[in-house]
């Protein structure tokens, strides 16, 4: 047993915890004390005994928040946030298990040529064909809207939906 703090000098915190094959744990939060702009991406991947074996920031010069994380089959790692641009739009990132890019995609949504933005849901599903799932809930004052989203291993869009009236919270796979 073991417990650790990791933190800068401003406001830095831990939203998803995933643990791979071998035992390392990986850490995803979002830090104002590291990085590139206001908030980035920070992500922690710790040996079995919660020592840094690397970190890294993964930011644009304005808010980028992190959500979820998932280690794949294969060890590498994906992360999903929330990036400002002109909304909030989803930043899905894949990146190999030693923390180098292997490739990063915005995820924005037009209907009726009206951009709308979301909150990534807590977890997304990896299909047993190594496609990703992602569900994305927008809040309306009154309302909810979601999409579906599903990647495949490149990063590039196969299919999403548009599901109206509920909120995902939660994606997975019943392969």
């Amino acid at each position: 047993y073991w417990a650790k703090s990791f933190r800068g000098r401003w406001y830095d915190t831990g939203c998803d915890v995933e643990f791979t094959e071998n035992g390392n744990i990986v850490v995803l939060g979002t830090t104002k004390s590291f990085g590139a702009g206001e908030n980035d991406f920070w992500l922690l991947f710790l040996d079995k005994k919660g020592n840094i074996k690397w970190q890294k920031t993964i930011g644009s010069s304005t808010d980028d928040y992190g959500k979820s994380i998932t280690v794949l089959p294969d060890g590498d790692i994906v992360v999903v946030g929330s990036t400002l641009l002109d909304f909030y739009y989803t930043w899905t990132v894949n990146m190999h298990n030693n923390g180098i890019l292997k490739w990063e995609k915005i995820i924005k949504y037009a209907k009726d040529k009206l951009s709308l933005s979301g909150t990534p849901s807590k977890k997304m599903a990896i299909l047993s064909n190594g496609d990703l799932v992602i569900g994305i809930c927008k809040e309306f004052p009154s309302s909810y809207t979601s999409y579906i989203v599903c990647l495949d291993k490149d990063g590039s869009g196969k299919w999403s939906e548009t599901v109206c009236g509920v909120c995902i919270k939660a994606v997975t796979s019943t392969n």
